[in-house]
């Protein structure tokens, strides 16, 4: 992992260099968990000039330099849980910024101790 498990979200080496390459091509980037599935599903990677964050879109962290966004409402699942951002292989989304490369971005929850858990 690149970052202490303090911190809501991290990035494996793998979801880092995925990024890296994405932003040498596409520049600034956004990475979103869409509704409820925090920790189940894949994640959304867009240029951040073409994601328009809604009342409910909360950016809580920022990864190899790709800002991260999740729903408010899910906020809540992270009190005591971190993300874990990771790329492998497979298929993103319609739209995913990856999917040309044969890769998918994917989220998985890690629980941390309550007594380091993380402030919503």
């Amino acid at each position: 992992m690149n970052a202490p498990a303090s911190e809501r979200v991290v990035a494996t080496k793998s979801a880092a260099a995925l990024l890296k390459k994405l932003q040498d091509e596409y520049g600034p980037l956004v990475l979103y968990q869409p509704k409820g599935c925090v920790g189940r599903t894949g994640l959304a990677c867009f240029p951040i000039r073409e994601f328009l964050p809604g009342a409910n879109e909360l950016k809580i962290a920022e990864i190899a330099g790709a800002a991260f966004y999740i729903r408010h409402d899910d906020l809540g699942d992270l009190k005591t849980k971190q993300i874990v951002v990771d790329a492998g292989p497979g298929s993103g989304g319609l739209f995913a910024l990856e999917r040309r490369l044969g890769v998918r971005f994917f989220a998985r929850l890690r629980r941390v101790a309550p007594s380091r858990g993380l402030a919503a």
